[in-house]
């Protein structure tokens, strides 16, 4: 009899572990989903009217989307191994950039980049939005801030644990 009530407490925690660990979401989907999302946005974005923006403001726009086809393409995106929630990661474990970060970092603004990944990792572009560096970025790309934050995902669901992926050429990586 007690073994029976121990084997039946065994099943029960077992059960209680499987209930209340996340679910995992596939890594390839994840990141087939992601590459979508920005190349959607990226199209979305080379529509928008930009006449009024100056001839280097279009330039640099140009080529922040460029660089946000290249990192769409490079399916190289941060992990969310940590969090039970799906939340926005700007760098990951792995020194992997979320698409909006990298754009910073693509413009030359790595170390801010780096400051808000050790201060405000989660942080979505509203919180940033009064910056100073995120304003004269906005202002220099004519990327709007409402076009920057649908750059950003939202949120990355939790992925297993895998061995991180080497960094592209087209990929920013910032180390601590």
């Amino acid at each position: 009899m007690k073994s029976a009530v121990l084997a039946m407490l065994a099943v029960l925690a077992l059960v209680s572990v499987a209930v209340a660990a996340p679910p995992m979401n596939d890594p390839d989907t994840v990141v087939a989903e992601t590459r979508q999302e920005l190349l959607d946005v990226e199209r979305l974005l080379r529509w928008h009217d930009v006449s009024q923006l100056t001839a280097e403001q279009r330039a640099a726009r140009r080529r922040a989307l460029d660089e946000l086809h290249r990192y769409a393409i490079a399916g190289v995106f941060p992990h969310n191994h940590t969090s039970l929630e799906a939340k926005p990661i700007f760098v990951d474990e792995h020194g992997t950039l979320c698409a909006f970060a990298n754009l910073l970092a693509f413009s030359g603004r790595s170390d801010f980049v780096k400051h808000v990944a050790a201060s405000h990792n989660d942080a979505k572009v509203a919180d940033l939005a009064e910056d100073p560096e995120i304003v004269s970025w906005s202002r220099e790309t004519g990327i709007s801030i409402d076009e920057a934050s649908s750059i950003q995902r939202p949120a990355y669901p939790i992925t297993p644990r895998e061995e991180p992926i080497a960094p592209t050429s087209t990929t920013t990586r910032v180390r601590g």
